[in-house]
């Protein structure tokens, strides 16, 4: 069909939820390939309109024809240049001088008085001006051993503009306990504080590296006691706990450092608390080992009263009614959720806000959340933004079949900035229970940096897309790292960034779409390697597909990507029937918080009915130890016994997901074993 100019600007506006669903559409819409003789062409358009480039620099220029009826079309066309060089495809390099020239694409066979069938590009080629700064953000970050943290470097010159294209290295002064990766990626080893410095063209940044090691879970019980039939004149102790509310009104007993634990039962209401720790000796709010305790409400952590608290283990649900729109409203500084179960809230799972500074979300499961989408705009598995400086960490945590989006960092007008998405685990992403898996932008010109996405696993819906990563707006330009990611989904749409990382993933989609705002920026700013893409058939010849300044352009292979951006050239694609890689791929994380935990996904291509995990690494020998299935979490273990060593089978059939309260509003998600399955594993004694 044609790609007409008028619907091609309206595609480019799309929403989010309008975004995701129809990417097969605007795909089947492409360009014309016909004589030009047989054309009305009014124009011949050169994307982009305009460029500055360094001397020497290369470039890729497209050119397309508009008819006086409005349609794009495309066209033959002959390339010239006033300067520098140009292949016959648009592939520009700058001439050696400064200077300004013309890039023109003249209709072929047009003769020799080609001003009516001819379009240009005005390039102004400027020697780069010189590093005068480099500022490195976050400027400092306190992690626990074994965590990550992405920094960003910003170049400036003398009068302060922000310089993109300059090379930056990176060093730790104590390797031993922090490491720096040569895109600024950090990983904790021991504790202790180290310096990463930035520089470029001899001018340096740091950022201030804190690594402190996790507190050992308190096997001794000790602390404060809580119980559904606790009482306000409790004085905390086991035989005459406190309430729920009263414990979390934060006693004059309680000092930084304490614990409370939570007996087993329901405890139902609103919930808020102004528990107060310090950011060395956090109070900890902790469900008591082997037993289940429930909140059957709502849990606030408001800003104005409370910080420095982990809540750890216990589950938030709603049985009935609507009342509120998050089950978890999170606002209170360095504040962390470890390991709960948040399901069947009739709005979104976690609300994770901005006044939450230093927080982090960890080992959490959240599933079934917005029930039946009756709050509009409110029924995600974890709904967040971030204004920066300070971070946001969510970690190993597992969203599915949240009806909204699972991961929903948006925001109007909001800053998404300094935030780190590690480890987590998405099932079902894209399916057509829900609006979709993960959304990750703003719809005005606000920043979005220092976006790290680093070993997150998901099986998701070919039929759609299951992320779109990236600000609506091309002005809101900034930093986005992809790095060892396994995703088995429809379509990965990554836009209008200034620097992006995609290195060292596994992508098994449908496609691949790249929207940038003038061309394709080369390294250091745009870094493409050492990905591995699996692709059906099908897809191969279109699986890569670019925006370039809101014009899309034709689908190509992996050859043709290559050549048009100058990416992936260390990458791999491998095309099959059904796309999909041949051997198993599984992953264990061992909890960082509690020992004997872990979380377990595994990838069963080889469709076989167990797969043997080595958990050497969680378990010692004589540990008693179950293996739950997360979409089926409460119920029967898929494994339990006694841990001899090595490796543990776990079987991989398919379980049938459980309903939200309320039912399926779009039908159920598909089950997913025997090829996909995510499972806990659980230490249960000693």
């Amino acid at each position: 069909m044609t790609f007409t100019y008028k619907v091609s600007r309206r595609l480019g506006l799309l929403r989010d939820a309008a975004i995701i669903t129809p990417l097969a559409v605007v795909a089947s819409c492409v360009f014309r390939t016909v004589e030009p003789s047989s054309l009305d062409v009014a124009e011949v358009l050169v994307v982009p309109g305009s460029t500055t480039l360094e001397p020497n620099q290369s470039y890729q220029f497209a050119a397309y024809g508009r008819t006086n009826t409005g349609d794009s079309v495309a066209v033959a066309v002959v390339w010239s240049t006033t300067g520098g060089t140009i292949s016959s495809i648009g592939g520009y390099v700058a001439d050696s001088l400064e200077g300004d020239y013309e890039a023109r694409a003249t209709l072929a066979g047009a003769g020799a008085d080609a001003s009516a069938s001819s379009g240009s590009s005005f390039v102004r080629v400027r020697a780069p001006a010189p590093v005068a700064s480099v500022s490195v953000s976050p400027a400092s970050a306190t992690l626990s051993i074994g965590a990550a943290q992405q920094l960003s470097a910003v170049a400036k010159d003398s009068a302060g503009n922000t310089l993109t294209g300059r090379v930056v290295t990176w060093s730790s002064s104590d390797p031993a306990v922090a490491t720096v990766s040569g895109s600024g990626l950090v990983t904790a080893i021991a504790a202790g504080s180290a310096t990463i410095t930035a520089t470029s063209e001899g001018k340096n940044g740091t950022s201030a590296i804190t690594v402190q090691a996790s507190p050992p879970p308190p096997e001794a019980r000790v602390g404060y006691y809580v119980a559904p039939t606790g009482s306000p004149t409790g004085d905390g102790s086991a035989s005459r706990p406190w309430d729920l509310a009263t414990a979390l009104a934060h006693p004059v007993a309680v000092q930084p450092g304490d614990t409370i634990w939570l007996r087993g039962g329901t405890y139902s209401g609103t919930f808020t608390s102004s528990l107060t720790g310090t950011p060395a000796k956090p109070i900890i709010v902790r469900q008591y080992p082997n037993e289940r305790a429930i909140i059957d409400g709502y849990l606030k952590l408001p800003a104005a009263s409370g910080s420095d608290t982990w809540y750890w283990g216990f589950e938030i649900t709603r049985s009935t009614g609507f009342a509120d729109t998050q089950g978890a409203e999170v606002r209170s500084p360095r504040t962390k959720l470890i390991n709960l179960v948040i399901h069947d809230h009739e709005g979104t799972g976690i609300g994770f806000w901005d006044q939450a500074t230093d927080a982090e979300l960890y080992g959490v499961i959240i599933y079934n959340n917005g029930r039946q989408t009756q709050i509009p705009g409110l029924s995600h598995g974890i709904y967040t933004h971030n204004p920066g400086p300070a971070t946001k960490l969510i970690s190993d945590c597992i969203l599915f079949h949240n009806l909204g989006y699972d991961l929903h960092v948006y925001g109007t007008n909001a800053d998404i900035v300094n935030m780190t998405f590690e480890g987590n685990i998405g099932i079902n992403w894209g399916g057509s229970h829900h609006v979709g898996g993960l959304v990750l932008r703003t719809d005005n010109a606000r920043p979005h940096e220092n976006i790290t996405f680093l070993r997150n696993m998901v099986h998701g819906s070919r039929t759609s897309g299951w992320a779109v990563v990236g600000p609506n707006s091309p002005q809101a330009l900034g930093r986005l790292s992809l790095i060892d990611n396994y995703v088995w989904a429809g379509i990965t749409q990554l836009q209008y960034w200034s620097n992006l990382t995609v290195t060292g993933n596994t992508f098994a989609t449908r496609g691949l779409r790249l929207f940038v705002q003038s061309g394709y920026p080369t390294s250091p700013a745009y870094v493409f390697n050492n990905n591995s893409y699996f692709v059906m058939t099908t897809d191969s010849p279109s699986h890569f597909i670019t925006r370039i300044d809101g014009v899309p352009h034709l689908g190509t292979d992996l050859a043709g990507w290559r050549a048009g951006t100058g990416y992936d050239l260390t990458s791999t694609l491998v095309t099959s029937v059904t796309g999909k890689p041949t051997t198993n791929r599984v992953f264990v994380r061992a909890n960082k918080y509690e020992r004997g935990r872990a979380n377990i996904a595994i990838f069963n291509w080889q469709n076989l009915g167990s797969v043997s995990v080595d958990v050497s690494a969680v378990l010692s020998p004589g540990d008693q130890y179950q293996v739950r299935n997360v979409q089926n979490f409460f119920g029967t273990p898929s494994v339990s016994g006694t841990y001899a060593g090595g490796s543990i089978p776990i079987p991989m059939a398919g379980v049938t997901p459980t309903a939200p309260l309320g039912g399926w509003p779009k039908g159920p998600p598909a089950v997913t074993g025997p090829e996909f399955n995510v499972f806990v594993l659980l230490r249960t004694s000693p």
